[in-house]
C-alpha cells in the first residue's frame, strides 16, 4: 500500500517528487501518442505541470496537487487553487482537450461531486476539455515499477 507521507522530496520537495513520479507515470503510458512537454513553473507556470501535444495539434495537460496529513479538497484554499490552475490552463493552451487532476487521496462523494460538477463550470461552453482525476487508487493502478515506487519512498 502507498504512504504518501513517505513520499521522499525531489529537488527542492515533496511536491516536486509527486509531479515527477506522475510524469512518469504519463510518460510510461502515452509516449508513443505524441511529444511531452515539462513546463518549469517557477515563474508562474501555465497551469500544468506537463503536457503531451498529439500529432493533431491536440493536448492533453496534467496538474498535481500533492498534500501531506490531512489531504482533503475544503481544507485551506486547496479548491480555489484547483480552479485557478484550471483557468490558467485554459488560457494558454487553446488546444487541450484533456486536463488530468493528479491528487494523493481517493475523493469524497462531495469532492468528486464538486470535481464532476463545479469545477467543470470553469470550462468556457465553447470548449470541450474532459476533467480526468488521477487519484490515490488510479495512481497505483498504473502499476509503476517497485522501483519507482521505492525511489520515492512510498513503498
Amino acid at each position: 500500500m502507498l504512504d504518501w507521507n513517505k513520499l521522499k522530496p525531489y529537488k527542492t520537495s515533496k511536491e516536486k517528487s509527486f509531479e515527477q513520479l506522475c510524469f512518469q507515470i504519463a510518460m510510461r503510458l502515452y509516449e508513443i501518442e505524441g511529444n511531452f512537454t515539462p513546463i518549469d513553473d517557477s515563474g508562474g507556470g501555465d497551469g500544468v505541470e506537463f503536457y503531451i501535444t498529439l500529432p493533431s495539434g491536440e493536448q492533453w495537460g496534467w496538474q498535481t496537487k500533492f498534500y501531506e496529513g490531512n489531504v482533503r479538497l475544503r481544507d485551506s484554499n486547496r479548491k480555489q487553487a484547483i480552479k485557478g490552475s484550471l483557468k490558467k490552463t485554459l488560457q494558454v493552451h487553446p488546444n487541450l482537450t484533456k486536463w488530468f487532476l493528479c491528487l494523493p487521496l481517493d475523493p469524497t462523494t462531495d469532492e468528486t461531486t464538486w470535481i464532476k460538477n463545479e469545477l467543470s463550470k470553469e470550462i468556457p461552453l465553447n470548449r470541450t476539455v474532459k476533467i480526468i482525476p488521477w487519484t490515490h487508487t488510479s495512481i497505483q493502478s498504473c502499476q509503476p515499477t517497485r522501483i519507482q515506487w521505492y525511489l520515492a519512498g512510498i513503498f
